[in-house]
């Protein structure tokens, strides 16, 4: 089985990468480290992460704003087969993780039809509020409605792919599984077909996530409401009604 993980930024992706390698799917050999705001670490495959970040800057495009359509050399294609041809000879259950993936969806699906993708959402002012904390996303400070445009895009994306193959993924609430794991995660199983068996609260710190909103975010929040509250609730309504596991105490 090969597990494509993926979804906005500052949506949970690290946690529950963490938590199917802890049941045993290879995540990745070489890893990204903690940083700020992941400071358990990333559980990124260092080379997914890598080929993504060098396509996108061959692209000139930027992971929050990646608007036009990418384009992939064919060197770059033929290290991407060379990856999933060597994890997929070394495992029989492995993936990656990298919420980048989300802008290369197609070129993942042409290159190898055996992926099953899970994609994650979160409440989105949750998402916004984490952009807004970290150091390194400084650049919604000026643009702070450009923080409600990145999940916008990333999660419409899901939606899109989601359209076309439901029958290989699958969109899931990250609060939802925090929220109720003894009830979701064999729901997940079961659409995987792989049993996922590790009690979820041993990787799950509930006190990692912030349950208060920054001052920043209270400052931000009145412009971003003005000009994204009703794409914001749109979106998250579609997502919901898609997901596999939905989000139930969405606001």
């Amino acid at each position: 089985m090969i597990v494509c993980l993926a979804g906005m930024h500052r949506s949970g992706t690290s946690l529950f990468s963490s938590y199917l390698q802890y049941c045993g799917i290879s995540m990745g050999e070489q890893q990204a480290g903690p940083g700020y705001g992941n400071p358990h670490g990333h559980y990124e495959d260092r080379k997914f992460l890598e080929l993504h970040k060098k396509i996108l800057n061959y692209n000139k495009q930027h992971m929050y704003f990646c608007k036009k359509k990418i384009t992939v050399s064919h060197d770059d294609r033929e290290y991407a087969k060379a990856l999933v041809y060597r994890n997929s000879q070394k495992y029989d259950n492995w993936g990656w993780k990298d919420p980048r993936t989300t802008l290369f969806l197609d070129f993942w699906e042409n290159l190898c039809k055996e992926i099953k993708y899970v994609f994650l959402y979160r409440n989105p002012y949750r998402v916004i509020d984490s952009l807004f904390r970290r150091r390194g996303d400084r650049i919604f400070y000026l643009m702070p409605h450009r923080a409600a445009d990145a999940w916008l895009l990333y999660n419409q994306r899901i939606i899109d792919f989601h359209k076309r193959f439901p029958e290989k993924s699958v969109i899931i609430s990250i609060d939802e599984i925090n929220r109720s794991p003894e009830t979701t995660i064999p729901v997940l199983s079961d659409w995987m077909g792989y049993t996922l068996d590790k009690p979820y609260h041993d990787v799950y710190r509930p006190k990692a996530i912030s349950t208060s909103v920054s001052l920043r975010t209270a400052f931000y929040l009145p412009i971003i409401r003005a000009f994204r509250s009703a794409q914001l609730e749109h979106v998250m309504t579609i997502l919901n009604s898609r997901a596999l596991i939905p989000d139930t105490q969405s606001d």
